[in-house]
């Protein structure tokens, strides 16, 4: 059984990022979580743009550090 690897975390809410197992390994699922950690809402991209957005957000957390 293969096990799901989180392509990034970030905090807006709590989201994670994960990509999909083959035959879909070109999307990514975007879980955001409440502050109670039930999931609020999914979305589904593309790998290239979860990968985007994932930077994007990391950059973020580090010019506000």
């Amino acid at each position: 059984m293969a096990s799901h690897k989180t392509m990034g975390s970030y905090s807006r809410g709590i989201s994670e990022v994960y990509p999909l197992l083959p035959p879909n390994q070109n999307i990514a699922v975007l879980f955001v979580y409440d502050a109670d950690l039930f999931v609020v809402s999914v979305t589904f991209y593309s790998l290239a743009h979860a990968e985007a957005i994932q930077a994007a957000s990391e950059r973020n957390r580090l010019m506000n550090k």
